[in-house]
């Protein structure tokens, strides 16, 4: 701005540049690479950032086992629902690597939405908020869905069993599995373990499962953060989603036929210049009246002078 306002003041009788014409939306054809890029960054459903594109998510999750076959306009509601009784999915089948893609290419998205319309923004500080914030939950046994409710660390009311890796409702269900055969096979086991000096039954549990429990936790916290922190766009996206629906195929064409006028009336006309275009401009005459030597209509009660 600085460099535009000293060029001007050393040559106050250079024409000003066109800002309209600079910042008019271009057709990619234009050969503006910069111009080509910004619009190829968004999705047709995305409006160049106004609503969330989850069409494909939604195929991913309605493939998803174990699962009700939600509507897309449902889906807009639950995606970021991960705990019982909204969300449908179990604890223990999310743990499977289908649920694990699907929850990763769900923040994935979101994150890049994110990116995509917020460029003035931190969002790495923002995103390593969440990860501060999750870390803390996880710590406290505070994440919905994911918190130890039984096991020797858990605070859980029955009696477990390290060997088994399993807990038993009280003492006599207890002493009667020990002389069961898988009872005995499983203490077998972990005490060749022990002596090969690997983990524990109990140690296991808590650092190799307890970790993948972690990954899939961590995935659909963010996904929560991330779906609160664009609230407006999501409520956007379902209100667009209802206006579609309930359009009738004539109407949505036209709506498509008005987006395709408007980026043909973008784009400018090769080897005419705008006072070219301005000259060619429509003349307004509904009525049909005559028109007199510059082209323009003649309004009624100037017929008798031309008679």
């Amino acid at each position: 701005m600085a460099d535009i306002k000293s060029f001007h003041q050393k040559y106050p009788n250079e024409p000003v540049e066109n800002l309209e014409k600079a910042y008019k939306k271009k057709s990619p054809t234009e050969g503006d690479v910069v111009v080509s890029e910004i619009d190829s960054m968004f999705t047709g459903e995305e409006a160049y950032g106004r609503y969330l594109d989850l069409t494909g998510l939604h195929e991913l999750y309605v493939n998803l086992p174990s699962i009700k076959r939600p509507t897309y306009l449902q889906y807009l509601d639950i995606f970021d629902t991960f705990a019982p009784p909204i969300c449908a999915i179990k604890r223990p089948d999310k743990m499977t690597d289908q649920y694990f893609s699907y929850v990763g290419q769900l923040a994935e998205y979101l994150e890049s939405f994110m990116r995509r319309t917020r460029p003035l923004e931190n969002v790495d500080q923002l995103f390593k908020s969440f990860d501060d914030d999750f870390e803390k939950a996880w710590v406290a046994n505070d994440i919905p869905g994911w918190a130890i409710e039984a096991g020797p660390s858990g605070g859980g009311d029955g009696i477990w069993c390290a060997d088994c890796e399993k807990e038993f409702s009280n003492q006599n269900v207890y002493k009667a599995h020990l002389t069961g055969k898988k009872h005995i096979r499983a203490a077998e086991q972990r005490a060749a373990r022990q002596s090969d000096g690997d983990f524990s039954g109990t140690e296991r549990n808590t650092n190799s499962f307890r970790l993948k429990e972690r990954a899939i936790a961590e995935r659909e916290y963010r996904v929560k953060r991330l779906a609160a922190a664009m609230s407006q766009e999501r409520s956007d996206t379902r209100v667009n989603v209802e206006r579609k629906q309930g359009m009738t195929e004539r109407e949505r064409q036209m709506e498509l036929d008005s987006l395709f006028a408007e980026s043909a009336s973008a784009a400018p006309q090769g080897g005419e210049s705008d006072s070219e275009s301005d000259g060619d401009e429509k003349i307004y005459n509904p009525l049909k009246l005559p028109l007199a030597w510059d082209g323009k209509p003649i309004p009624f009660g100037s017929g008798s002078s031309m008679a």
